[in-house]
């Protein structure tokens, strides 16, 4: 009872973001990008899936992420479909698909110009992020807790997934008080 687990505390990761004109490298630290579904409400929420309130309403936007090393601190690169079709394709053209170990140089012409990406070299040294501790990371970017000490990845996504569609549910409810109110106001 009086023992602390050090992964129970949830630090946050910084998340990657190329500015217009901007250019960084990165390490990567996955073999594969973490896919998420979001709508926009005036912030990025996650979809619930087949049960969502907001998929009524709302397109749904595909994001992917990846954990990486960017600046020598564990991060989290946030991805387009676009710019990650970009980055998966060049990955797995010329170097074997998305490993570990990979580091890239990552820059962006204008504002709403997708991200390029180029392998520039190889670390042997880089380590694989466990699955369930990379999506614990990705989630708090969203206001979700992570997982807890020992719980397995079906528990965690049953408790998140319903958490997820609680929360779907709170924001179809604003969503719908807001549009309302424009219609009153006409």
């Amino acid at each position: 009872m009086f023992t602390a687990d050090s992964s129970a505390g949830t630090a946050r990761w910084p998340v990657v973001r190329i500015v217009a004109g901007g250019e960084t490298e990165i390490v990567v630290c996955s073999d594969r990008f973490l896919p998420l579904s979001a709508h926009w409400v005036g912030h990025t929420t996650i979809c619930a899936g087949e049960e969502c309130a907001l998929c009524e309403v709302l397109p749904v936007r595909g994001l992917f992420y990846l954990p990486v090393v960017c600046s020598a601190r564990p991060s989290i690169l946030e991805l387009s479909a676009v710019s990650a079709s970009h980055f998966e394709q060049h990955c797995k053209l010329l170097h074997g698909g998305i490993r570990p170990g990979l580091v890239l140089r990552l820059h962006r012409r204008g504002h709403r110009s997708p991200v390029h990406s180029e392998v520039v070299r190889f670390v042997e040294t880089a380590t694989m992020v466990p699955l369930l501790e990379f999506v614990g990371k990705v989630v708090t970017l969203f206001s979700f807790p992570g997982p807890n000490p020992e719980e397995t990845f079906p528990k965690y996504e049953a408790r998140l997934r319903a958490m997820v569609l609680l929360r779907s549910q709170r924001e179809r409810q604003r969503y719908d008080g807001r549009t309302s109110a424009g219609l009153r106001g006409r």
